[in-house]
């Protein structure tokens, strides 16, 4: 995802902004109008999505929060830059992972260019940045490092089930002993909370 701070006050604006004073005037005006059915659906309508939005809002709130969080360097577990060549040998274990019986693919919206001076790569205790695409991580994610990639894997719901996610990294140059530590920490982390595994 882009930075949740946006998505988190477009939902909580479109509903207090529209929704929740969309079911206020229903309630206020009650059976007022001469088309008596239009206040009972606009008040329903106004309800169901203020809840719904304001949910949403605040699910974007907390992951707003993790980009903070990780802007002013707390819960940083490293950081590294990724070059051209680094990152076309990033490309090409992605694409060997992706061959791999029962791969899924990476989630992480990857730019479409080579970096000119270098991609940007952070990684918290909760949360992974590439450039400007940020994704909350949980702290029972599967971590491992595969060559020039650090992929996480974690639970997601997806409607009403939940659906394993993979979210793969470049390792930069230099920065394979930081992805490790990263992998490491996250293991000793799922030790504590013991999760299912991903298939």
């Amino acid at each position: 995802m882009r930075d949740p701070h946006r998505t988190r006050n477009v939902r909580l604006g479109l509903a207090f902004g529209v929704a929740w004073p969309a079911f206020a005037a229903a309630v206020a005006v009650g059976d007022d109008l001469p088309v008596a059915w239009v206040v009972p659906a606009v008040g329903v309508a106004g309800l169901h999505a203020g809840l719904i939005l304001t949910t949403l809002g605040l699910m974007r709130h907390r992951d707003a929060r993790r980009l903070d969080r990780m802007r002013r360097g707390e819960g940083v577990l490293a950081r590294w830059t990724v070059d051209q060549g680094r990152w076309l040998l990033y490309l090409d274990h992605c694409r060997r992972l992706a061959a791999q019986p029962g791969a899924r693919r990476n989630m992480l919206a990857l730019p479409a260019r080579l970096p000119v001076v270098g991609y940007h790569v952070t990684v918290s205790d909760d949360a992974i940045r590439l450039e400007d695409e940020f994704e909350p991580m949980r702290g029972d994610a599967e971590v491992r490092v595969a060559g020039a990639v650090l992929e996480f894997r974690q639970l997601v719901p997806v409607g009403r089930r939940m659906e394993w996610r993979s979210y793969q990294l470049p390792v930069g140059a230099g920065a394979e002993r930081d992805a490790e530590r990263v992998a490491a920490h996250y293991a000793a982390s799922r030790r504590v909370t013991r999760p299912a595994r991903a298939p």
